[in-house]
């Protein structure tokens, strides 16, 4: 069962998300990065582990109806562009990626999804 944003179970789906999209195989060494979940060792379907994810969390604020800071998670295309604050999601360097951040706590004036979303 997950838990709620900055908890490491829900930054471990997101790093499973970023496993499917980018294939990052990469594990941060940096002191703060090192916080994050080793990537997923089993394959990630898309369906199955990220979309209901995605659409439980996120979606309300950044799916088809309304898009927060210009950021859609509900069609890869746009996912993968990210939103007014820059792309969301670095291809091939996940632990990087903004995204991470947010949902892992990392980023502490902004956590992911925000408190009563999703």
């Amino acid at each position: 069962m997950l838990s709620g944003p900055g908890s490491a179970g829900f930054a471990r789906s997101f790093v499973f998300l970023l496993s499917f999209i980018t294939g990052w195989t990469a594990y941060a060494a940096q002191s703060e990065l090192s916080k994050l979940p080793r990537p997923a060792q089993k394959r990630i379907d898309f369906v199955r582990d990220i979309q209901p994810i995605l659409s439980m969390h996120c979606y309300s604020c950044h799916g088809a109806e309304k898009q927060e800071n210009e950021l859609r998670w509900d069609r890869k295309v746009s996912a993968l562009k990210g939103g007014s604050s820059g792309p969301a999601i670095i291809p091939g360097k996940s632990a990087e990626s903004r995204v991470i951040h947010l949902v892992s706590g990392l980023e502490k004036n902004l956590v992911m999804p925000k408190k009563g979303s999703g």
